[in-house]
């Protein structure tokens, strides 16, 4: 009989020690936005246009499937920044930001812009020029390419991008309840992308630098 009561107590202490990891990790799930390129669950006919999402922001309510947006601010942009306004559990420290490449119906999406994201604070930053990293959770599959940016680290006025909030097991959930969030406060702002006369200046005014630096240095040694 005292055996059997210590048999009781070990699967006591192992259900209570199974239902403790259980909740430890639904409290750590890092919930994940993506930037990808054009292909989503709204209508693609009529995509987000990024003008909408900037100043107090607006209401992302389609989670777990990437949304189309539209460069509508008149210029070519450089860089581009997803904040959160809404409180999520686990708070901006537990926020993960990738380039997700492989988003879109069918497996097919269309090239991202850029290649490189940043997590500051409750804030994503899209930017970069270069081969696309391998960090979708996502299979690996072939591109097909919908949109062309007009430049590798440049998403040309009027072109799409994608932004996706949540993954399966990255969801954002709710501080209080723990239960997935039904409803989003984000902004989106953008940076002009520099114009091709301005990195022009800036090469040559390096480059003259450089020649600069070069003809003191060795005028020292000379005069050494």
């Amino acid at each position: 009989m005292r055996r059997f009561s210590h048999i009781l107590s070990f699967l006591a202490v192992a259900l209570f020690l199974l239902s403790a990891g259980s909740v430890a990790k639904a409290n750590t799930v890092d919930p994940k936005s993506g930037y990808g390129g054009g292909g989503s669950c709204n209508d693609p006919a009529n995509p987000l246009l990024l003008s909408a999402f900037t100043g107090d922001g607006s209401s992302i309510t389609t989670f777990n499937c990437p949304l189309d947006f539209r460069n509508d601010l008149g210029f070519d942009i450089g860089s581009l920044t997803m904040t959160i306004l809404t409180s999520f559990l686990g708070g901006p420290d537990s926020l993960s930001c990738i380039i997700d490449p492989n988003q879109g119906p069918g497996g097919a999406f269309s090239l991202p812009a850029f290649n490189t994201a940043v997590h500051n604070g409750s804030s994503c930053i899209y930017s970069g020029a270069g081969p696309l990293p391998n960090n979708n959770p996502g299979p690996s599959i072939l591109a097909l390419v919908l949109v062309q940016p007009m430049a590798p680290g440049v998403l040309a006025n009027g072109a799409l991008f994608s932004q996706q909030w949540g993954y399966p097991n990255e969801e954002f959930l709710d501080p209080t309840t723990g239960q997935p969030l039904t409803e989003l406060k984000v902004t989106l702002a953008a940076s002009p992308a520099p114009e091709p006369s301005t990195l022009i200046l800036m090469g040559t005014g390096l480059t003259a630098l450089a020649l600069r630096r070069k003809s003191l240095k060795t005028s020292a040694t000379r005069a050494a």
